[in-house]
């Protein structure tokens, strides 16, 4: 449908199937099955304004997001490329959030999107270093001895009618059937074996469906197209935004994209 669109004004255009990531066009590259990238490259008679004409037109297309960036002299490159850091999702969303709010008041940016995902519950472990060590136990190592029993470890390897199977040994999906047991779990060490609640805090905490992170913090981004000339001006008055914010403690704002310096 989208093709159609934009064949009427287009030499050529090419459309990328997303295939879970790649680099053809940078960052901007399809992610997912769920997500695609047409590049069109204009007829000399295309009307000044087709950008924002199209903009117009394909956003009636029910149940998408679609987003009509204008490129010259290559493949797009980012524009505005906010990214908030942090160690609790829920204020990095709430920060997020206001962000979005108040970028779209700002005017010259257009296409404004965010990754944050909508939250769904997780249990959060919060190992006490002092108490695992009276086992012999660090944080690590009491997060490894979850992980295998949550996840699984391969043991070994079978050879079934020609076919190579993986052998993964895993604690019982039943005994994890809710907080109270994943809170009776035994994690042993060389100077004993304690249940989990001795040595950890076990909450249920709101958390992302999908999990993004920069140098080891969770993170969100934002992106945008800057559609005027004056893209210092704009930045300005996005830093101002940024600058205004009451951020939680732990939480940090990063203003990128073409005003990174």
């Amino acid at each position: 449908e989208i093709e159609g669109q934009v064949e009427e004004y287009s030499e050529v255009f090419t459309t990328t199937l997303g295939s879970g990531g790649g680099t053809t066009f940078g960052s901007r590259s399809p992610r997912g099955f769920n997500q695609s990238l047409t590049f069109v490259r204009l007829k000399e008679e295309a009307p000044e304004n087709i950008a924002r004409s199209l903009r117009t037109q394909i956003l009636d297309i029910e149940g998408r997001v679609v987003n009509v960036r204008e490129v010259e002299g290559g493949p797009p490159q980012s524009g505005l490329d906010v990214n908030i850091t942090g160690s609790n999702y829920a204020d990095i969303s709430s920060v997020a959030s206001q962000l979005l709010e108040a970028l779209h008041d700002i005017g010259d940016v257009e296409n404004i999107t965010s990754n944050v995902t909508e939250a769904r519950e997780e249990v959060v472990v919060t190992v006490d270093p002092k108490r695992a060590a009276l086992i012999g136990l660090t944080t690590q190592t009491v997060a490894y001895q979850l992980n295998q029993f949550l996840s699984g470890r391969q043991v070994t390897q079978v050879n079934l009618d020609g076919s190579i199977l993986n052998v993964v040994l895993a604690g019982r999906s039943s005994d994890t059937d809710g907080i109270e047991m994943i809170r009776g779990l035994v994690v042993s060490g060389p100077s004993g074996q304690r249940p989990l609640s001795e040595i950890a805090s076990i909450q249920i905490e709101e958390g992302p469906a999908t999990i993004s992170r920069t140098n080891g913090l969770r993170s969100a981004s934002i992106s945008g197209t800057i559609t005027s000339d004056d893209t210092q001006a704009v930045g300005r008055r996005i830093q101002a935004t940024i600058d205004g914010l009451d951020l939680p403690f732990g939480v940090q704002v990063n203003n990128g994209g073409v005003f990174r310096q």
